[in-house]
C-alpha cells in the first residue's frame, strides 16, 4: 500500500495526511519536521495504520543546561553524552571496538525517530514501535534483540548519571527480547563450516600465506584476527605440542585466558614462516604476501623486463 508522503504546505510548514487528518510536522525541510515525520510513520504504521495521538515533546530550543536543570533531557541530548562513553569504555590495545560502531549505528537510527522527545517519555510503546521499523527494515530477529539492548544499556547508563528516572528503565527492560518462531522478524541464516571442496577450489589461486593462514585455522581453531595477529614471540616451543599465548583475544575484557595449541601437522605450516631473528614481526604479513606474488609474477613474464 502507499506510504502517505513528507508534503508541504503553502505556508511553509510541513505535513503529513494520515487517514484524512492533516499532522503539522514544523517548519518545512527543517530537521525537527523530518524526524517528527518518520516518527509519526513508524507508529502510524505499528499500530495498524491508525491515526497516531499527538505527544509531547521538548522545546528545540532549549540549551543542554536548562534541559538537565529541570529533568527534561532529550533523546539526541542522552544519545550524544552515551556516545562518548562508549568511545572511551569500549576500548581495546588503545582503539575502540567494534561495539562503538553499532552503538553509534542504532543511536543514528533513535535519534532520527525519537531525538526531539524527552527520554522520559520514551516507553515500551515506542521501543516496540521502533522494533516493528526493524522487522520492516529486513534486520535478523538476533540483530534486533542485539540492538535493542544497546537502547536498553544506554538509559540504563543514562539511570547512573541522573539523566533518566528509574521508572523508565524499569519499564523498557519490561519487553521481552523476540523469540524464534513467534515474531515477524526472519531467522538468521546459520553458520556453517566452509567445505573442503571449497577450500581446495581457492588454493591454486591464493598466495602460499593466505592458504598457509587458512590452513591454520583450521587445524588449531583459530580466529581470524588471531592468525593475523600471530607472532614468533608469543609461541612457546618448549614442548612437543606448541602454546600460542596471545596478548590480546576476544574475551580478555572478561578477565579470562586464551591458549591455543599447535600439534605437528600445525607445526610443519608454521615452520617455514617462523622469524626468530625478529620475534615481534607478525608471521604472516601482507608485506610478505605481495612479495611472494611480484617474485611469482616476474618469475611467469613472458616479456623482456623493462631497463
Amino acid at each position: 500500500m502507499r506510504v502517505p508522503r513528507y508534503l508541504r504546505h503553502k505556508r511553509k510548514y510541513a505535513r503529513v495526511i494520515l487517514n484524512g487528518r492533516e499532522i503539522h510536522l514544523g517548519a518545512h525541510g527543517s530537521q525537527e519536521s523530518k524526524e517528527a515525520y518518520e516518527r509519526i510513520l513508524a507508529q502510524w504504521l505499528n499500530d495498524g495504520r491508525k491515526t497516531p495521538k499527538p505527544r509531547r515533546t521538548a522545546a528545540a530550543t532549549r540549551t543542554l543546561a536548562d534541559n538537565l536543570s529541570d529533568g527534561t533531557v532529550r533523546i539526541t541530548e542522552l544519545a550524544v553524552r552515551y556516545h562518548d562513553y562508549a568511545v572511551g569504555y569500549y576500548v581495546k590495545d588503545g582503539q575502540p571496538t567494534s561495539e562503538v560502531d553499532g552503538i553509534r549505528y542504532i543511536l543514528k537510527l533513535l535519534r532520527k525517530y525519537y531525538g526531539s522527545i524527552c527520554v522520559d517519555d520514551f516507553g515500551p510503546a515506542e521501543l516496540k514501535t521502533l522494533r516493528a521499523e526493524f522487522i520492516r527494515m529486513g534486520w535478523a530477529r538476533t540483530t534486533i534483540n542485539k540492538q535493542v539492548a544497546r537502547i536498553t544499556r544506554m538509559f540504563r547508563w543514562g539511570v547512573t548519571e541522573s539523566l533518566v528516572r528509574p521508572e523508565t528503565l524499569m519499564a523498557l527492560k519490561a519487553i521481552p527480547g523476540l523469540r524464534a518462531g513467534r515474531s515477524e522478524a526472519r531467522e538468521p541464516r546459520k553458520v556453517t563450516a566452509v567445505s573442503e571442496a571449497s577450500i581446495e577450489a581457492i588454493r591454486p589461486h591464493a598466495s602460499p600465506v593466505i592458504m598457509a593462514m587458512v590452513d591454520l585455522q583450521r587445524l588449531a581453531g583459530l580466529r581470524p584476527g588471531e592468525v593475523c595477529r600471530l607472532r614468533t614471540a608469543d609461541l612457546d616451543m618448549s614442548e612437543s605440542v606448541w602454546a600460542n599465548l596471545p596478548q590480546s583475544h576476544k574475551t580478555q575484557h572478561m578477565g579470562r585466558s586464551r591458549v591455543v595449541y599447535f600439534g605437528p601437522a600445525a607445526q610443519d605450516i608454521l615452520n617455514p614462516w617462523l622469524r626468530p631473528d625478529v620475534p615481534e614481526a607478525f608471521v604472516f604479513s601482507p608485506e610478505l604476501s605481495d612479495r611472494i606474488r611480484n617474485q611469482r609474477m616476474r618469475a611467469e613474464r613472458k616479456t623482456k623486463v623493462q631497463p
